[in-house]
């Protein structure tokens, strides 16, 4: 079953890689043969990643996200595999549902994802191989 989905050789980054869902993408990819780093910010996960890097993605643009891409490559040494699984939920009725609490989630859910997206993609497409691009909702 691995030769099916080996990705030895790969590089992979997961973002929200630290609990649920994304430790078991990037448990995963990694079980596949991938090297992965995956974002953290509060939480850290007790299996050992090749990678670890801290980001704050509420708060993340178009130039912070090159920025952690570019460190993602330089740890890992390239870049193929995208997975934007980092996302939050504010609970609230929609006709009580603050104009900051919509943006927070709009930020983390949407802004961060497109913004890796577009840094990983151009990064992707400079080196010639290609790559993908995984979006969870």
């Amino acid at each position: 079953m691995r030769d099916l989905f080996d990705l030895s050789g790969m590089n992979a980054l997961v973002t929200g890689g630290a609990s649920g869902i994304g430790l078991a993408v990037a448990s995963g990819l990694r079980g596949a043969g991938a090297r992965v780093a995956i974002t953290v910010h509060s939480r850290r996960p007790d299996e050992p990643f090749d990678a670890m890097l801290e980001a704050d993605l509420g708060d993340l643009d178009a130039s912070g996200a090159q920025t952690l891409v570019g460190r993602c490559v330089e740890e890992l040494g390239g870049l193929d595999i995208l997975v934007n699984n980092a996302g939050i939920i504010l609970r609230d009725n929609a006709v009580d549902y603050s104009e900051n609490a919509w943006r927070s989630v709009m930020q983390l859910n949407l802004d961060a994802a497109w913004f890796l997206s577009q840094a990983a993609g151009r990064r992707m497409l400079a080196h010639g191989r290609g790559g993908r691009i995984v979006n969870v909702a």
